[in-house]
């Protein structure tokens, strides 16, 4: 079991204060610095930051705490998460001097198991005294937490304005921030070039800058099919950072057929096939490569029956997809599955789904070696047709098992599966009908 979060109510009332919004008016307080917590380890599992042993709410890969004011002092600060076992882990430990003014954005980065902690600090004094006076006015700031990707001059410009007139931000290497930039609030994009270069390797889409606030801008691995592996994620005050991948990156995607035939597939736009394959019955194809953008799904059988016509599938910039595609009541159906590729250290996050039309209240055992159905400690129930519920499992071996019950409470085993999670990548579970039985498929 995870052991508890230590919440002593002396911690609390002598280290948080308040959590603190974007507006100058919010930070008029005397005598106060700031924490904010934000978790760049890709195959982490959530990490709680603790201050004096206050523990503040776990923060997921990619997500951040909102910003807090603590009182000017030294403290004991910590970042905890948990080993394979589920025991809690102590990642990073440190006595931290918070000086009144200054803000600490603490980032955890690089590999779980050999992680790096930032003290990402910066003072935004100049930033309320004129917004104070009257100005309306945002602060900028990069800082580079994607392992393996070289430095990049990053660049930043008004929403409109060409890349020639982007103002440079800075070009710090791994593991390094830059120098604040003051600019007027609004839209803007961001840029990055190779150290030198004239032409971007990267153009975000729009980033809403329009708050009298800190934008910390985290150069973060990314894991879709665009070339690059980099994401930009925009962290303010609030604690809900947004997420922007290069704007004319590809999508992938892959198609399971679950037909009991051989089936092709046409992605089309305006009445031009984009993309087409043909899948074998029961076969998972290889990830086809696109343009983000709204398409038309068609589907045909052998014989060249059109099963689904024109139903609508849209890929944004970096998606990967599953697309399933299944025997319904009427007829072929198909299903898209928006896939997350990060790698795991050793928790997994699964997804079932339930394709089998008039099922219900079924359930799905995760059982190991030393579990039968009664001792199970991971299981989903009241699963129904089209229904995609989560569970998060350790790593290891598993034999997973779909059971239905009738009335009188009699057990049958529908489907079954040899689960060994250890690739480092989250899965679907797919059931399906095959013929007169059931088949349960791992995506």
């Amino acid at each position: 079991m995870r052991s508890s979060m230590k919440m002593g109510l002396t911690a609390l009332l002598s280290v948080m204060l308040t959590a603190c919004g974007g507006s100058s008016s919010d930070d008029s307080s005397d005598s106060i610095a700031y924490v904010q917590f934000y978790n760049a380890s890709a195959n982490s599992p959530a990490v709680t930051l603790t201050l004096d042993e206050y523990a503040y709410s776990a923060v997921e890969f990619g997500d951040s705490l909102p910003r807090y004011g603590v009182s000017p002092q030294t403290l004991d600060v910590a970042l905890l998460g948990v080993d394979a076992a589920g025991d809690e882990l102590s990642l990073h430990e440190q006595s931290l001097a918070f000086v009144d003014g200054d803000n600490h954005l603490l980032v955890l980065y690089g590999d779980y198991g050999d992680s790096k902690l930032m003290d990402l600090v910066y003072n935004r004094d100049e930033l309320d005294e004129l917004n104070d006076e009257g100005e309306d006015k945002t602060q900028v700031l990069v800082a580079h937490v994607a392992p393996g990707l070289p430095a990049y001059e990053v660049y930043v410009a008004a929403d409109g304005v060409d890349f020639s007139s982007a103002q440079l931000l800075g070009s710090p290497a791994y593991g390094q921030y830059s120098d604040s930039l003051l600019l007027d609030t609004g839209y803007y994009r961001v840029f990055l070039t190779e150290p030198g270069g004239t032409t971007p390797v990267f153009s975000s889409a729009v980033l809403d800058f329009s708050q009298q606030t800190v934008q910390k801008l985290m150069l973060r691995p990314g894991f879709g099919p665009d070339s690059l592996k980099l994401r930009i994620d925009a962290v303010d005050s609030t604690g809900a950072p947004l997420s922007v991948t290069d704007a004319a990156a590809a999508a992938q995607y892959r198609v399971y057929n679950a037909c009991g035939a051989e089936r092709t597939l046409e992605l089309g736009k305006d009445q031009q096939v984009q993309s087409s394959l043909t899948v074998a019955a029961g076969a998972i194809s290889e990830y086809q490569v696109l343009p983000f953008d709204d398409y038309d799904l068609n589907i045909w059988d052998e014989a060249g029956n059109q099963g689904i016509q024109d139903l609508l599938l849209t890929f944004n910039q970096d998606d990967s997809r599953t697309l399933v595609i299944y025997p319904g009541t009427d007829g072929i159906q198909a299903m898209a599955l928006t896939e997350d590729l990060r790698p795991r250290s050793f928790d997994y996050q699964l997804t079932a789904v339930n394709l089998v039309p008039d099922s219900e209240d079924l359930s799905i055992y995760f059982l190991t070696e030393d579990e039968t159905l009664d001792s199970a400690q991971y299981k989903l129930s009241n699963w129904d047709f089209s229904e995609r519920p989560s569970l998060t499992l350790p790593s290891g071996s598993y034999e997973v098992l779909v059971i239905a019950t009738d009335d009188n409470g009699t057990l049958s085993r529908l489907a079954r599966l040899a689960l060994s999670l250890d690739s480092h990548q989250n899965l679907s579970l797919v059931l399906t009908r095959d013929g007169d039985s059931y088949r349960l498929t791992a995506l």
